[in-house]
């Protein structure tokens, strides 16, 4: 009795946890959604993550969460840069733009380094200048 209660276990802890995640999303905060990208990749399953209408900004880092990622034929991606809402009246000068310009760069290297990581891409950044 004692062994098939360990073979009852060792068949229930060798079944494979699946969960899905279906994404449609605006995007919205970076901090958030790293927060959220690392939530999901902690979780002891597969997660499977599909995109089935907009993936929009950093719900494009929530997509690469998963160990599979799908889409609907008619799905849209995309991706922009990043910035800083400043409410008026604020005076800016070098000084005070130094640090959000450091926190919009590691910004941006962790959200590539996240997307190239899940898509085995090769990591290039530009700086786009207008």
């Amino acid at each position: 009795m004692r062994q098939e209660r360990k073979d009852e276990l060792s068949h229930k802890t060798s079944l494979c946890i699946h969960s899905q995640l279906l994404i449609s999303s605006p995007g919205g905060n970076v901090s958030a959604g790293v927060s959220g990208y690392n939530f999901l990749k902690g979780i002891p399953a597969e997660l499977i993550t599909c995109n089935f209408g907009d993936a929009y900004s950093i719900a494009v880092v929530l997509l690469c969460a998963g160990s599979k990622r799908l889409c609907t034929p008619h799905a849209r991606f995309l991706l922009h840069g990043i910035g800083i809402d400043v409410t008026a009246p604020t005076r800016l000068d070098e000084h005070s733009l130094d640090e959000p310009i450091k926190g919009l760069r590691l910004d941006r290297e962790t959200i590539a380094s996240i997307i190239v990581e899940s898509t085995g891409g090769k990591k290039k950044l530009q700086m786009w200048k207008t």
